[in-house]
């Protein structure tokens, strides 16, 4: 067709470019533009405009630019969640409970990490479908009785992994447990304390 062209865009990390984009038909004043995705956060690229038609391939000058660091992208201010107090508290178990304090504007899933140290060893499910200010529990057993455990609350979403503080609670003891022993000759109801 008269007054039209095929136009792209050559783009790299040097003015040896690389890559291409398709070519597109334009007419021969129209402007043009491309979406180009993946590229490495921070760095600087080269670029520049080509069109060609019968006549041959004409080549645009060369232009930079920079992309934004991965943080300024993607979340200015990270995903945050809290661990809160462990409740219902018993011998065997309690319920450890945690709050999602930010998203980043992507809600995510939930879960705990818990043991008998800092180390913490257990895990629990995760659970989906979690946003800022929502609120998530779940049940640590089976627990020893009069141990001390150590839990905190988890986030995750399109941004990474995310950790509330350590906290920490005591099971109850196992006092006044009546034990029933037969010794053969009478049965005898012990007290355990």
């Amino acid at each position: 067709m008269a007054g039209t062209c095929e136009v792209r865009f050559q783009w790299g990390l040097t003015v040896a470019y690389g890559f291409d984009t398709p070519w597109q038909v334009k007419g021969t004043n129209d402007t043009f533009q491309q979406l180009i995705i993946d590229l490495i956060p921070n760095k600087t690229y080269h670029f520049r405009a080509q069109a060609r038609n019968n006549a041959g391939v004409s080549n645009g000058a060369d232009r930079t630019l920079t992309t934004l660091e991965e943080s300024s992208v993607l979340n200015p201010d990270p995903p945050s969640v809290m661990t809160l107090p462990a409740t219902s508290i018993s011998e065997s178990s309690a319920q450890a409970n945690g709050m999602v304090i930010y998203d980043a504007g992507s809600p995510g899933d939930v879960s705990f990490e818990w043991g008998a140290s800092i180390a913490y060893g257990m895990e629990t499910p995760w659970v989906s479908g979690f946003a800022a200010g929502a609120t998530f529990s779940a049940l640590l057993s089976p627990l020893v009785p009069g141990i001390a455990y150590h839990y905190r609350a988890r986030f995750r979403n399109r941004y990474g992994v995310f950790y509330g503080a350590d906290a920490s609670f005591s099971t109850l003891s196992a006092e006044g447990i009546s034990v029933l022993i037969d010794d053969g000759a009478l049965l005898r109801l012990l007290e355990v304390v």
